[in-house]
């Protein structure tokens, strides 16, 4: 680590000559004191050989990815009373990221995602090169903390920490427990699925793989409240270091009016690009469905020439129903609504509708 308001020695090792030349180019704006740029290891060594006194590297993790997991382990033996923190580089094809980034390797204090955004780089590269001017290590990383703990329980947007492999909340902000309606207890104790938005299990599965691939994704989505209802959010998940370990860092910001406007006319664009005939159907009713985070939609076609025959055009289910699940289209509801009757039912719907097997049935 190096002192406030020194800019430290960086070493990059990529073999992307983009991502050498777009990460050098950030931290020569930054006036660093030395920047050493590597198209392989061995290269690598020569620079750690003529100065060892490298503050940091960026350190390409592709294919198997058996040598920069090696030289992590060089340069903690290199200097051992002072290990030189590494940002690793993940590669953005799934078919050349080999290495789990779930396994940290030895020194590896966090993550970007190759082709690679200075802006998030130099974020990162700051944060690893501040120190607390001397202060001995136990002292500066208590007030670290201390920095952290006020961020964190300060912000505005619901935060989170999430173990990646068994999915569930490490750590949330006050903000995420006031707007969730749901307590510290129950939140700490369940898993992120529950409380991060209503995401379909197919959906859910792309963005952890794009998670994965990229370090970070973003979408908008309905979070859902502990009295049953939702509200719309942007979600921004990426991958984050908590005492040496990979974790999710989310966070939610509640739109406000003008972002749920934004989301409106979106909505309404896809409809009228949707076009006709059965595709152009699905598509609109796919909008609406990603649009409200609906769980069940059923649009069906009144055949008066056929004796009132009921002739199914869309029905989706977000979460497939079991064998002995009623037949919603069968259901009282459906009957008033086809009599013309205006039929609106909120979170009391099982209630109001005794009847209507399908909907106790998703109560």
């Amino acid at each position: 680590m190096v002192s406030e308001g020194v800019s430290g020695a960086v070493l990059i090792v990529a073999t992307d000559r983009d991502d050498r030349r777009f990460l050098f180019d950030a931290l020569d704006a930054q006036e660093f004191d030395a920047i050493y740029t590597a198209k392989d290891i061995g290269q690598a060594r020569t620079f750690l050989d003529q100065d060892p006194q490298i503050d940091l590297v960026l350190l390409e993790f592709i294919g198997s990815a058996s040598d920069a997991v090696a030289f992590c382990g060089e340069l903690l033996r290199y200097r051992p009373q002072n290990p030189v923190p590494v940002i690793g580089i993940l590669a953005s094809s799934s078919g050349q990221q080999v290495w789990n980034w779930e396994n940290m390797p030895p020194g590896v204090v966090d993550w970007i995602s190759s082709p690679v955004n200075p802006a998030e780089a130099l974020a990162r590269i700051h944060a690893q090169l501040k120190d607390d001017g001397g202060k001995p290590g136990a002292s500066a990383a208590a007030e670290s903390d201390a920095r952290y703990r006020y961020a964190f329980d300060g912000s505005l947007d619901e935060l989170a920490l999430v173990d990646p492999k068994t999915r569930r909340l490490i750590d949330v902000n006050p903000t995420f427990i006031q707007r969730s309606g749901y307590s510290r207890m129950q939140l700490l104790a369940g898993r992120i699925e529950h409380f991060d938005a209503a995401l379909a299990p197919e959906l859910r599965s792309e963005l952890n793989l794009r998670l994965q691939r990229e370090g970070s994704v973003q979408f908008r989505a309905q979070k859902p409240h502990a009295d049953g209802s939702a509200y719309l959010v942007d979600v921004h998940v990426q991958l984050a270091v908590q005492d040496g370990k990979v974790v999710h860092f989310y966070t939610f910001r509640e739109l406000g009016e003008l972002g749920r406007y934004e989301q409106a006319l979106e909505v309404i664009s896809s409809l009228s690009l949707a076009g006709g005939g059965e595709e152009g159907i699905n598509a609109a009713v796919r909008s609406v469905v990603d649009w409200l985070s609906l769980d069940f939609v059923a649009l069906v076609s009144l055949r008066l020439e056929q004796a009132g025959e009921i002739q199914p055009l869309v029905v989706y289910h977000r979460f497939s129903p079991a064998e002995e699940t009623p037949d919603p289209l069968r259901q009282s509801s459906l009957k008033h609504v086809l009599d013309g009757d205006e039929l609106i039912q909120l979170a009391d719907a099982w209630r109001l509708s005794p009847d209507n097997g399908f909907v106790r049935e998703r109560r």
